[in-house]
């Protein structure tokens, strides 16, 4: 109990002494600024609440000098004045000294990163983000500031000096930011290893939306390494021990950190916050499974690279557990890794490499096992939804790999459970519910324009896709239901392109859509409109050099209602192509939607109904401005102000 006493007393003191000094408040000035200023930014130009995730990046960047500015006197200064003996004499348990002066500066972290809450709660108000996310962000700059605070602590026991303590806590932090650039100056063989001590690595996983739990306990290593080295310095240098020892019981703690992080990097398990989850099954995955009313075996033979499959037998556990008629085997390693459903008399085999999407950050790979899988069982268990791709009018092929080709989201379809082709319309068999017309430049003959509207006035859906000056063979036909087409482009100063003024970022429910281009439609019947540009969009008869003719808000993709059919027109044909459906939220938008339209429970959440629009306006992005460049930094100064006067 009299160490508890001791230590609360100690922590007290050590907190409270950062606020009785300039410190504290010059810290949340410049700190406050610098993440008002780019989470501001970063919002502005994203319109998107993954601004948050790029403002953490940002966050742990500066993290990196700040903190070792709050650490670098809590041991120094003791050393330095001679009264580290003195608190080693207290009656108190020396590794609590080391933890107390630990947690006051992370407490002080820990402030600094709050003063950022109010603006993304802001942010999670006016975008209708979902809350695990934010928090998983905020989980991930905690953790890593942390883990800088152990490695300043460290730092600041080593040296009598102030100065010498700050700049050896950059150097060692730099070290470990590094780690993963540094691991290709070491052979092949030990390259995986090295990149596990990497922070950058470990740590940019949580601006994705997800919390590890092996990088969870990697940090609690780290922390406990660097904490105990601490200690061990702290006791031999005040107590006069042999510097072997010291030595001895770091390199101990060393090796240990080695063995238990390399056994984490072979077994790695993560609470997936952002709708990839591996530890959990999802609504649809219940449904699918729930589905399976004879025996289902699935035969897994991975490839090489068993990384490709790290998070697929945790799921498949998790589908064994949830229906004992579900079953697999996991076989040895092949050059071709594949996985087989077998399900009564039908056979389908997926090739590993399609389970993983792989970004430039090798921690931030995306698990596509759960859709995947709901798309085989969706084809096992259900008859077939069948969508038709016009052909013979000039329109985009499934065939085709290059940018702006359509092979990409044929294969997302197929593994979505749906049965695809693209054929001429007089070839469209029984059953088709969807017709896709991509691009079509050529005119439709008067017999498939009859076959269409009879398909569409019997419940099937027509979705047409168009561009910018291209021609519209359709124009004609479309206004019998009110749709007007134009071949102007769309330039958006509030879409905030990034590649070229033709290049728009449009707000959804499921986040930014990226279109390289977009005309826009006029709709004079009952309709829903799906995407919308912002008022001070132009619309422009060329884009090399801008034509402007009118400004105001276009409409970019609007949904009519026929009889029991539907027919939908989208102003920008390449946002499904190859190219633009690498984005994520592309990807959710044409799945969500066929899903609706198909009636079925995609691998995608529920479908698009009337998108809302989720731009920020100017004045709300002008609040958020004022609160994080403004109104948090300037209660900062003022209470900087009101310490220095009292101490005057």
């Amino acid at each position: 109990m009299d160490n508890l006493k001791l230590f609360i007393a100690l922590f007290k003191r050590e907190t409270l002494s950062y606020f009785k000094s300039p410190l504290a408040y010059s810290l949340w000035v410049f700190f406050s600024l610098y993440n008002g200023y780019f989470l501001s930014v970063l919002t502005y130009y994203l319109q998107s609440i993954l601004a948050v995730g790029f403002w953490i990046s940002n966050a742990a960047m500066i993290s990196l000098f700040i903190i070792p500015l709050i650490t670098m006197r809590l041991i120094s200064d003791d050393r330095h004045n001679g009264t580290d003996r003195l608190l080693l004499q207290m009656p108190i348990h020396p590794g609590l000294i080391i933890t107390a002066k630990y947690a006051a500066a992370c407490t002080v972290f820990t402030v600094l990163t709050a003063l950022n809450v109010p603006v993304i709660a802001l942010l999670k108000l006016w975008m209708h983000a979902d809350t695990l996310p934010l928090v998983a962000n905020i989980v991930g700059l905690l953790c890593f500031g942390y883990t800088l605070t152990s490695i300043g602590v460290f730092s600041a026991t080593i040296t009598k000096h102030s100065l010498t303590a700050a700049l050896t806590a950059i150097g060692i932090t730099l070290m470990f930011w590094m780690m993963s650039g540094l691991s290709t100056l070491v052979p092949d063989s030990v390259q995986s290893t090295v990149k596990l001590f990497s922070l950058y690595d470990q740590l940019s996983v949580f601006s994705t939306g997800m919390i590890p739990l092996h990088t969870l306990l990697y940090i609690v290593l780290i922390n406990l390494f660097f904490l105990g080295s601490s200690y061990a310095i702290f006791m031999g240098k005040a107590l006069r021990f042999s510097f072997r020892k010291v030595l001895i019981s770091v390199a101990i703690g060393l090796a240990c950190l080695l063995l238990c992080i390399g056994g984490i990097g072979q077994q790695p398990f993560q609470i997936d916050v952002s709708g990839q989850a591996v530890s959990r099954l999802a609504s649809q995955s219940e449904k699918r499974i729930a589905a399976i009313t004879s025996p289902l075996h699935i035969r897994v033979v991975p490839d090489r690279n068993v990384e490709t499959l790290r998070y697929l037998k945790p799921l498949l556990n998790a589908y064994a557990k949830a229906n004992s008629l579900v079953s697999y085997t996991w076989e040895t390693p092949s050059d071709n890794g594949s996985v087989t459903f077998i399900y009564q008399n039908q056979t389908i085999t997926v090739p590993t490499h399609r389970f993983t999407l792989l970004l430039d950050n090798p921690s931030q790979e995306l698990f596509l096992g759960e859709p995947l899988i709901n798309g085989v069982l969706l084809r096992l268990t259900s008859p077939p939804k069948h969508i038709l791709f016009t052909l013979g009018h000039g329109e985009k092929s499934l065939a085709d790999t290059d940018t702006n080709g359509l092979s990409w989201l044929a294969r997302t379809l197929e593994d979505e459970g749906y049965s695809i082709r693209q054929t001429p319309l007089s070839a469209m068999e029984k059953g088709t519910q969807i017709v896709i017309s991509a691009l079509p430049k050529q005119p439709f003959s008067e017999t498939e324009l009859q076959q269409l509207e009879a398909f569409i006035k019997q419940g099937g859906i027509f979705i047409f896709l168009t561009d910018p000056f291209a021609t519209n063979p359709l124009e004609t036909w479309l206004k019998q239901w009110g749709i007007h087409s134009y071949k102007h482009g769309i330039i958006d100063s509030e879409a905030h392109q990034f590649y070229g003024q033709d290049e728009l970022m449009v707000s959804s429910k499921v986040g930014p859509l990226v279109l390289p281009g977009s005309t826009y439609f006029t709709v004079s019947t009952p309709h829903k409109t799906l995407l919308q540009s912002s008022d001070l969009a132009w619309a422009t008869a060329s884009f090399t050099p801008p034509s402007p003719l009118k400004q105001g808000s276009f409409t970019l993709a609007a949904e009519v209602s026929v009889n029991q059919g539907t027919v939908m027109v989208i102003g920008d044909s390449d946002f499904i192509g190859n190219g633009a459906l690498f984005t994520e939220s592309n990807r959710q938008f044409i799945l969500q939607t066929l899903a609706g339209y198909a009636q079925i429970d995609s691998a995608a959440p529920p479908r698009i109904k009337a998108l809302e629009h989720l731009r920020l306006s100017r004045l709300q992005w002008g609040y958020l401005a004022l609160l994080g460049l403004v109104v948090i930094p300037g209660i900062g100064l003022l209470l900087g102000i009101i310490f220095f006067l009292k101490q005057k």
